[in-house]
């Protein structure tokens, strides 16, 4: 899992929007992986060049960032940690074999995962 750091975002607003999507019983389309910026992108290629196929690489936006949900002006580091356990719990629920979730993060993200 990575956590962005402050105030940067993991993902684009489009790649939350197919997101929506998809858990709402839509198709995949046939496009790009929307990172929004280079650091969870490269990120991402390193890990699961290392980690293989059964293995998975999530990023999220915390909320306040456009495209989650929330006030950019209302963001605490509270709900920046609510946000990162709820992404865990989720990856928990979904996943429930999973033997491990590791957390890695830039800058304020990196502070969150500790």
């Amino acid at each position: 899992v990575y956590s962005h750091g402050f105030p940067d975002s993991s993902v684009t607003p489009e790649a939350i929007s197919e997101a929506k999507r998809l858990a709402a019983g839509g198709e995949r389309q046939k496009t790009p992986l929307f990172f929004a910026s280079r650091m969870p992108r490269k990120l991402c290629e390193m890990v699961m060049r290392k980690a293989g196929p059964n293995n998975a690489f999530v990023c999220f936006n915390s909320r306040g960032i456009p495209g989650s949900g929330g006030e950019f002006h209302e963001k605490t580091l509270t709900d920046d940690l609510d946000d990162l356990h709820d992404t865990v719990v989720a990856i928990r629920q979904h996943y429930p074999n999973a033997s491990d979730v590791v957390l890695c993060g830039l800058s304020t993200g990196a502070f969150l995962t500790l």
